[in-house]
């Protein structure tokens, strides 16, 4: 997909003359952009895979297949109880976690974001 951009910013930069530095500029642009969306697309899988083991939350899921801000709100507790259950070692599925703990999945099970001191605060109800 990558390639396929690349290849029409070559085109826009050949039909209106720019500069070669503007092509190099636009690529990285284009590179940060999608890099960043791989990153959230890997953290979404590996949060929806926590999920799949917390019985509560999977039948959640399946009840609420239209979402309204409380549907949202219990599923982002549970979401945050999953977090800190496999950041402490307080669950035998371990399996996801290692999952996400690899390079190909850019080691997002492990980043620092997921340990934060906010997380469990998320897994309080709102007042």
């Amino acid at each position: 997909m990558r390639a396929v951009l690349v290849d029409w910013l070559v085109q826009v930069q050949l039909k209106l003359k720019l500069q070669q530095e503007t092509l190099y500029m636009a690529a990285g642009i284009t590179d940060c952009f999608l890099q960043v969306n791989l990153e959230q697309h890997i953290l979404a899988k590996y949060l929806m895979e926590l999920s799949i083991v917390d019985y509560e939350m999977t039948s959640a899921l399946q009840y609420h297949m239209s979402y309204n801000e409380e549907d949202l709100l219990a599923v982002g507790q549970c979401t945050a109880r999953n977090v800190m259950l496999m950041n402490v070692g307080l669950t035998k599925q371990m399996a996801i976690k290692n999952k996400y703990a690899s390079c190909i999945n850019y080691k997002m099970s492990t980043v620092g974001q997921l340990d934060s001191s906010i997380i469990p605060n998320l897994d309080q109800p709102l007042i």
